[in-house]
């Protein structure tokens, strides 16, 4: 799949098409993206995209109206090893894919987003409330493990 290019490419567009290479590149389901009628209170106009890629993982997407990413959200539907192993997959997905401000180019390396995403839930873990936050390029990333186990996680842009 060829990456969306010139000036009328969003990067809204990029994230769903390099999100759909990280999917072929690792042998695993190709993401669909299904619009949702979600109504942001900070944008009105805000665009929300459900990700299906694994039944047992709750994905969601959120664009600002003028084409950068607001928000990314997955979580795991049960405490199930499977389901929590997508939900961390889709984490380091979403990490390396969601600020891509700099640039495609420059966008992190997968080691990275795992170093990441596994720091997030080491801190949660560790932590009373068992729940975590990073501050990660221009927006923070949070990782929260619910009495039964079941993890999520949230990245999200300042604006």
């Amino acid at each position: 799949m060829l990456l969306p290019t010139a000036a009328h490419a969003t990067k809204c567009d990029q994230f769903k098409a390099v999100m759909i290479e990280d999917a072929a590149a690792h042998q695993q389901p190709s993401p669909k993206f299904q619009p949702t009628h979600i109504q942001m209170p900070a944008d009105a106009d805000s665009q929300s995209i459900e990700i299906l890629m694994f039944d047992d993982v709750r994905v969601t997407f959120t664009c600002w109206s003028y084409g950068w990413p607001m928000s990314f959200r997955a979580e795991a539907k049960s405490g199930d090893p499977v389901s929590i192993s997508h939900a961390m997959l889709l984490a380091a997905m979403g990490l390396r894919n969601f600020f891509l401000g700099n640039g495609i180019e420059n966008r992190p390396e997968w080691q990275e987003a795992i170093g990441t995403r596994d720091e997030l839930i080491e801190r949660a873990k560790s932590s009373d409330a068992k729940k975590s936050e990073l501050r990660v390029e221009d927006g923070w990333a949070s990782c929260v493990i619910n009495p039964a186990g079941v993890m999520s996680f949230e990245i999200w842009s300042v604006g």
